[in-house]
């Protein structure tokens, strides 16, 4: 997964420290998987 820190209206995301959580949902059966972590972004 690859991701450019801009968010949905194109501008940098501020410094700071967030939470991101990462949801996938399988094809063969439907099982999820969720992962959350701490994002730390330093301009």
């Amino acid at each position: 997964m690859e991701w450019d820190g801009t968010i949905n209206n194109g501008a940098k995301l501020a410094p700071g420290l967030y939470l991101m959580r990462v949801s996938v949902r399988s094809l063969m059966d439907g099982s999820k998987n969720e992962q959350v972590s701490k994002l730390v972004i330093v301009n």
